[in-house]
């Protein structure tokens, strides 16, 4: 790396580059060098200009933009429009985001395959994304709105667990037993 030179492996010859190394890392590389888990030199030769981008939860004012912007690229896949309410964008900016960005990006892709209406609001949500205290669906909603949202949510919690790939929708159909014809036509 410091001489822009390699030698392949088996080779003799060494072999000038030109190339810029563009590296990441999710901790703190400083504090592993102390606890001699990282290679001090090696630090030093790729830290040439090192930039800190803070992860998600320290940057809530990023939250909302990048979730439309997520939801835009969804809107011209799907080719369906869809919304996101603000109890979500509030719901979105009060979550950590242990999988960073990633994890906002799923998020937003998964809640979408959720809506029937285009409207993602709360209930489509995973519950780890829901506070506690959120109880059960609001009594005062009509009965056939608190059936669709417990629906909404089993249908949510079933493709988490089994995937969003085609042998995971027919694992969730089993186990909600339900064709997978039916649970192609929810997802629409």
């Amino acid at each position: 790396l410091q001489e822009n030179k390699f030698r392949r492996i088996g080779g003799t010859k060494e072999i000038d580059t030109d190339v810029r190394i563009i590296s990441a890392c999710n901790v703190d590389l400083l504090q592993y060098i102390e606890e001699k888990k990282f290679r001090k030199d090696l630090y030093y030769r790729i830290a040439v200009f090192p930039i800190h981008i803070p992860p998600l939860r320290e940057r809530k004012q990023d939250i909302t933009d990048l979730a439309d912007s997520f939801l835009q690229n969804v809107m011209i896949q799907h080719k369906r429009k869809y919304i996101l309410t603000d109890g979500v964008k509030e719901a979105f900016y009060n979550y950590s985001w242990p999988g960073n960005i990633r994890e906002l990006r799923n998020c937003v892709e998964f809640t979408a395959l959720m809506t029937t209406d285009g409207v993602i609001d709360v209930d489509c949500l995973p519950k780890s994304m829901v506070p506690e205290n959120a109880g059960p669906a609001d009594e005062s909603l009509p009965l056939g709105q608190r059936v669709k949202a417990f629906e909404r949510q089993e249908i949510l919690n079933a493709i988490k667990k089994y995937g969003n790939d085609t042998k995971g929708k027919k694992a969730a159909a089993k186990s909600l037993g339900i064709a997978l014809s039916s649970l192609y036509a929810k997802l629409e």
